[in-house]
């Protein structure tokens, strides 16, 4: 007996990767997506089988089964990418023209030059701890 391969609408192309193998009818096939999802719990599996395809959330799921992930917000991730550019925009300033570069992104930005320092002291203050401990444990290691 052929085993059944159907087509239903969120794991259809999830058929060549051999998902479906093994289920003989659309009654199997059903269950079987019911307790995927099911599986997920509180889940997004389909939105990521839209945004990623069967290939990659198969991979997805081998990658993370039983991983709890934290997703950024938008917003979260387009202020990192601000503070990115505040931080080398100040960086490459030359330091007596840098107030100057700070009103300007204050300006962009809609905040304060006050805000804007403050963003790039954070960021510089964080590289030099990381930089001063990469020293002290290559010191260490010699």
């Amino acid at each position: 007996m052929a085993v059944w391969k159907p087509s239903c609408g969120v794991l259809d192309s999830a058929l060549g990767l051999g998902i479906y193998d093994g289920l003989k009818n659309e009654a199997e096939a059903e269950l079987f997506r019911v307790l995927l999802f099911e599986a997920a719990g509180v889940s997004h599996v389909r939105q990521l089988y839209e945004v990623f395809g069967a290939d990659c959330l198969l991979k997805f799921f081998d990658l993370f089964a039983g991983v709890t992930l934290e997703v950024p917000s938008r917003e979260k991730i387009e202020r990192a990418i601000r503070d990115t550019r505040i931080f080398f925009l100040l960086n490459r300033a030359k330091v007596g023209y840098r107030s100057e570069q700070s009103r300007q992104l204050a300006r962009e930005f809609d905040m304060s030059p006050h805000t804007v320092n403050d963003i790039f002291f954070r960021i510089r203050k964080r590289f030099d701890i990381e930089t001063e401990l990469r020293c002290q444990l290559k010191n260490r290691v010699k």
